[in-house]
């Protein structure tokens, strides 16, 4: 059970509440805080909300993880680290990761939002950071439809009296949130427009509540949710499992690689670029849900900045749905191979 990792536990509205909460617990304001440039920019909002200085790096190519030069290159500017195990792919280097944030005083915030279950060198993922977060929130392994998990062995008296200050979700915010996520996909399917920073710099104060919220309806049933991880975590990996055999000699594909102990958020797939933009419209034709998360989310916090991984990656993922039924996978695996 995720729950004994740390010795104290906080439900919060979402996952990204949980990191705002830490932010503004521990780093004082004007505080640089690490993300890898490619992560949700749901993590990142609640940085500028703490008012703090959200600071990029690129992550390994292969497995969209942070990558540990890039990471460390970047360590001694920031007093706070965000590292997610991204698409439920363990962080190889975590415990190194986190020593090294040990010693340079830096919070280590675990982002675990996308990796419930998952284990990293014979550890649960949640088990390294000074702090773990999990999300139970749309797609996530565990699936309520919002709701997140604030692990620690420190107190979180003080961070749960922060919390209880903030307001309750409203139906508007839900509305704002879904608004939210037409317009992410619009701007990202129109890359020649130059409008993005702009946006989300005018936009960050109207979403705080989007983003900061308590939900004491969701925050009631994740400890009942959570006892379905187990057969959860075991469906996702047979899944992945399944995918994997019956796509491994499809050409116009290169498979993801997956550490030992990942719990598969999705199903990735690398796409050449030439390529990615006709299969994706070929899928949908054929009602596949086909989704390319995660792109660097630079240009909506920076301007002028370039991170090579990530922008590759962001050019050539594709994710496909998990958990589903055997007959399901194997007919998007059938549409894949049909694709010439």
């Amino acid at each position: 059970m995720i729950l004994s990792i740390k010795k104290n536990c906080l439900y919060t509205g979402r996952a990204a509440t949980a990191i705002y909460l830490v932010l503004r617990e521990r780093i004082g304001a004007g505080s640089g805080v690490l993300f890898p440039v490619n992560i949700c920019y749901a993590a990142v909002f609640p940085a500028l909300y703490a008012g703090c200085r959200p600071v990029f790096c690129d992550v390994d190519p292969l497995s969209g993880n942070i990558d540990p030069d890039a990471f460390r290159k970047k360590l001694p500017d920031v007093q706070a680290a965000v590292i997610p195990h991204m698409y439920g792919n363990p962080v190889s280097d975590i415990g190194k990761i986190a020593e090294e944030c040990a010693k340079q005083g830096v919070v280590l915030i675990e982002d675990c939002a996308s990796a419930m279950g998952a284990v990293a060198d014979g550890k649960p993922c949640g088990s390294y950071g000074d702090y773990a977060v999990f999300s139970t929130g749309y797609a996530k392994t565990i699936d309520i439809g919002g709701g997140g998990i604030l692990l620690s062995d420190h107190s979180l008296d003080g961070i749960r009296a922060l919390y209880g200050e903030l307001p309750e979700i409203t139906q508007q915010d839900e509305e704002n949130e879904a608004f939210l996520s037409k317009l992410y996909r619009l701007i990202r399917n129109n890359p020649a427009q130059s409008l993005e920073h702009g946006i989300w710099k005018g936009m960050a104060e109207e979403l705080r509540p989007v983003f900061l919220h308590r939900d004491p309806e969701r925050e009631e049933k994740i400890g009942e949710a959570l006892e379905k991880l187990p057969a959860i975590v075991k469906e996702r990996r047979e899944g992945a499992e399944t995918y994997a055999r019956l796509l491994a000699d499809v050409s116009p594909v290169r498979p993801y690689t997956w550490n030992e102990g990942a719990v598969p958020w999705r199903f990735n797939l690398f796409v050449k670029k030439e390529i990615r933009k006709d299969l994706i419209a070929y899928l949908l034709a054929h009602e596949v849900p086909v989704s390319d998360w995660y792109p660097s989310v630079a240009p909506a916090f920076e301007t002028g900045t370039h991170y090579e991984n990530a922008e590759r990656m962001g050019e050539e993922i594709l994710n496909f749905p998990l958990p589903m039924p055997q007959e399901e996978i194997e007919k998007i695996c059938r549409i894949l191979k049909e694709y010439r």
